[in-house]
């Protein structure tokens, strides 16, 4: 019976959007003219310009972009900013905005307190006076809420359409965030070099996006990528020297490539500045015990160890050093 009920709703729905879409596209027919018309501006500095004696073309009328394109597909693009899916969430008392195309950008935007809540602990406990670097900052998600609450950040993500959404978010939230965040489309490595991003799902706010190999962050796994991305790779200390920058405070999070990082910043964490890290180990993978181990060298201690959740074997660590 629900179901009919529900059957009969929808065939009605179907007929009054299709009135709808029809009256909006004679409407929009109607008013024609005056899209395809050339600017006057235009104009005007076309008639000065045939004054001064310039040899210039023609103006050419604007082209009918519906006629050439179809209504089906002009009505689909001239939908899109009406369906660009934006929503507001409040994380511990700070409002902002984000972009959530698909299902797991929405529980990310969303759902921080519950995925990595002792992130958002590391982030609070920035000095006014710190500088945040956010190494695998994916759609930004942390690093909005970091520069929103006033933290001077720096962010690294290297693949395309995860910084994509990184920079909408930094727009819708601009005027929170535009004096404390920098953003850079690139790999954080122990090279100065060009690499291959093996990405495993062609999506926004995936994982498995992996610098150098197409395989699991263990090694145990190799996977097909779906898709390969040609991205610059910079060791934080070069970019370091080239931005005139020290951070205090860093995240790693970069599925697996940990070690090639801590190798690439080898004079940062002899800095006096660094005074915590927060890095995610996976403690059945070596490469990734060898990176808490380097960086245990160097005088940080642990302060915390909390298991990621849903995963067995990763952990997030939070390292100081007095």
């Amino acid at each position: 019976m629900l179901i009919n009920q529900e059957l009969d709703l929808e065939n009605k729905i179907s007929i009054l959007e299709n009135k709808l879409l029809l009256l909006r596209r004679n409407r929009r027919q109607l008013n024609k003219n005056d899209v395809l018309e050339v600017d006057e501006t235009v104009k005007k500095e076309y008639v000065l310009r045939k004054k001064k004696g310039e040899n210039i073309d023609p103006l050419i009328e604007k082209i009918d972009l519906e006629t050439l394109v179809g209504s089906e597909t002009f009505e689909k693009v001239l939908n899109i900013d009406d369906n660009l899916t934006i929503n507001k969430t409040v994380i511990r008392g700070k409002e902002l905005l984000f972009h959530t195309p698909n299902m797991r950008s929405l529980w990310q935007s969303f759902g921080q307190e519950m995925i990595e809540p002792e992130l958002l602990d590391f982030i609070d406990q920035i000095p006014i006076s710190g500088v945040f670097f956010d190494i695998g900052a994916s759609t930004g998600i942390f690093t909005i809420y970091a520069a929103s609450i006033k933290k001077h950040t720096y962010c690294f993500e290297p693949e395309v359409a995860n910084f994509n959404i990184l920079n909408t978010n930094n727009y819708l939230n601009f005027k929170k965030t535009q004096k404390y965040l920098h953003a850079f489309n690139l790999a954080i490595s122990n090279k100065n070099e060009t690499s291959t991003l093996y990405i495993k799902h062609y999506e926004p706010s995936a994982h498995q996006k992996i610098v150098g190999k197409n395989e699991t962050r263990d090694g145990l796994f190799k996977f097909n990528a779906e898709y390969k991305q040609r991205v610059l790779c910079l060791t934080l200390d070069q970019f370091c020297s080239i931005e005139k920058i020290k951070p205090t405070d860093v995240k790693i999070d970069v599925d697996g490539s940990e070690l090639d990082v801590i190798e690439g910043m080898q004079k940062t964490l002899k800095s006096k500045s660094l005074k915590r890290i927060f890095l995610e180990v996976s403690e059945k993978e070596k490469s990734s015990l060898d990176a808490l181990s380097n960086i245990l060298k160097f005088g940080f201690s642990i302060k915390l160890r909390k298991r990621v959740q849903n995963y067995f074997n990763e952990y997030n660590y939070v390292l100081v050093r007095d």
